[in-house]
């Protein structure tokens, strides 16, 4: 069975990581607003960072592997 593919529109180019957190968030049954994920997250004006989205989790438990 297919599953409908999730669509978020970013406000600007530096919001990528966050509508991507958005459509994984939404794909697990979480719903939150862009604006409400760029200021967990930290999003500022060149974008978010990956030590950001391991540090501040909403109900996943995410790893982070350097090499």
């Amino acid at each position: 069975m297919k599953q409908k593919i999730v669509v978020c529109r970013q406000h600007d180019s530096m919001l990528c990581g966050v509508a991507c957190l958005k459509i994984i968030c939404k794909h697990y049954g979480k719903e939150f607003s862009i604006y409400y994920l760029s200021k967990i997250y930290n999003a500022t004006s060149v974008g978010v960072s990956l030590l950001s989205i391991g540090g501040n989790c909403i109900y996943f438990r995410i790893y982070l592997y350097l090499w």
